[in-house]
């Protein structure tokens, strides 16, 4: 039996909360939807409207109005049409008591601006006898009904937000934020089993996203088991990457890449505390055949990663615990490089610059890690456990493991985030519909969460004629590593 992650209860707990989130705005109003709402409602939790009455704009939704979704499913494929303003935005949510799941796909509309989109589910319109394999190549095919989950950009779009859903088991990306789509945070997302197969590989990512104008913020989401090569790609042929923050982004289990490139040159990234999981890869640079501009790298926790092409870049901070390879674009562009007081396990004896084996000693001879570690051991001898506070909803917090220790359970300190006689779930990202591995009351302690799980999601959809078998392949990560949410959680649950 599948349980959905958010229960009535527990909204009704934190529904004042996250309005404390949002920005204050006079005169707003509240709308209710529900799929089986009526056109002839009045839009209260009694007399909903239907959704694609509000959604294509013809009940006026307009700066501070919220539009609440009644629980239940909303199959199809909807075009959003609801403007805020910087200071009132309009927010789209699921009603206190409710979680609402949209199986189809959601397109922001032209012209669409300061809309935020918060805690609900996006699945694909189908169920397990829908096919997610196709004998066509590439990405733009026409069959299997392909559509990615939320597309955002496609139009303009300002103000955008993005915040705390469920995207799972789309025949596409999960989240696409392309270019037109000025000034948008994807924050507290969690973006899993997207894509399909074909011929020539696996496609779908998590989130696929350009930017040119403004700054496109990726902050805390939680992408792993897409079916394409990235949980998280920023990646273009013929358009544009720059101005973009990444930071606090967890990738896990993909057996690919974080991307953050392309075949045009790349400019002002900021890549932050971010934390690889096992088998996931970094590529910072790609492919580009001019140099990339303007890298800053810091606090990040790799596992192994590429850095190239870049012509000036910051490099700092981050703890590689497998093999790193710094590629400029030629031996002689380096004087713009400013690496140090990095982390190297293994003896530092997996770096590679210039396409050359290179020992620490002769990063020093080039002037770089002055400050800089090597460490014997292959991999830490301590653990990192790291709590990171969801800053749209109090009481909420994604947690990542690494039990170097390979102990059975960590203590988590969760202190910064619920306060004591809070009630509290903690559910393992791998098996999100699944129960919650703990439960209980905050007393001010230390939580024990277990290591030593196995179950995970199971892939939606008829895989028949699979053609790359470790695409569907769904193996918990190993005690090793770990990956949660903890939310408030009502107490009558």
């Amino acid at each position: 039996m599948i349980i959905r992650p958010f229960d009535h209860a527990l909204w009704l707990a934190v529904l004042a909360i996250f309005m404390f989130a949002m920005p204050a705005a006079a005169n707003g109003r509240n709308y209710y939807v529900a799929p089986h709402g009526d056109s002839a409602g009045d839009g209260t939790r009694a007399h909903p409207f239907n959704v694609n009455d509000v959604f294509s704009g013809r009940r006026g939704v307009g700066p501070g109005d919220t539009v609440f979704l009644s629980s239940g499913t909303y199959k199809g494929r909807f075009d959003i049409k609801a403007s805020g303003s910087a200071a009132a935005p309009v927010v789209v949510m699921s009603a206190p008591g409710a979680w609402a799941v949209f199986a189809g796909a959601l397109e922001l509309h032209d012209n669409t601006h300061y809309l935020w989109l918060m805690n609900f589910e996006i699945t694909g319109n189908f169920d397990s006898s829908k096919l997610r394999v196709t004998t066509e190549k590439g990405s733009n095919i026409a069959g299997l009904n392909r559509k990615d989950g939320l597309i955002v950009g496609t139009g303009y779009n300002r103000g955008i937000k993005v915040i705390n859903l469920l995207i799972h088991d789309v025949v596409g990306d999960g989240l696409s934020i392309w270019s037109k789509a000025i000034n948008t945070e994807a924050y507290g997302n969690i973006i899993y089993n997207n894509g399909w197969d074909a011929p020539d590989r696996g496609h779908g990512h998590g989130i696929y996203t350009q930017n040119d104008t403004g700054t496109k913020v990726i902050c805390d989401n939680i992408c792993f088991w897409n079916l394409g090569s990235c949980g998280i790609q920023v990646y273009t042929e013929r358009g544009t990457i720059r101005n973009y923050r990444l930071d606090g982004n967890i990738h896990l289990n993909n057996d690919d890449w974080f991307l953050v490139g392309g075949y045009r040159p790349l400019d002002h990234i900021t890549v932050t505390n971010n934390y690889m999981g096992e088998n996931s890869k970094m590529n910072l640079g790609y492919m580009s055949k001019q140099p990339n501009r303007n890298l800053y790298a810091a606090g990040n926790y790799i596992q192994n990663a590429i850095v190239a092409q870049w012509e000036n870049m910051t490099f700092v901070h981050n703890t590689i615990f497998g093999e790193l390879t710094y590629a400029p674009i030629d031996s002689t562009i380096d004087t713009g490089y400013h690496i140090d007081s990095n982390i190297y396990y293994r003896n530092g004896e997996k770096i590679n610059y210039c396409k050359m084996r290179t020992s620490f000693a002769e990063m020093n001879g080039m002037g770089f890690e002055r400050h800089g570690e090597v460490r014997r051991e292959v991999v830490p001898n301590d653990n990192l456990i790291v709590v990171r506070p969801n800053k749209y909803e109090p009481g909420r917090a994604n947690i990542v493991v690494y039990n170097w220790v390979r102990a059975d359970k960590v203590a988590v300190n969760l202190a910064g985030v619920l306060e004591k006689g809070d009630r509290f779930e903690i559910r393992d990202v791998q098996h999100y519909l699944g129960e919650p591995v703990v439960t209980g009351t905050f007393t001010g302690a230390t939580i024990d969460i277990p290591m030593k799980l196995t179950a995970v999601d199971t892939l939606m959809g008829d895989f028949t004629g699979l053609m790359h078998d470790r695409m569907t392949t769904r193996k918990h990560s190993t005690v090793v590593f770990g990956t949660y949410v903890v939310r408030k959680a009502d107490a009558k649950k």
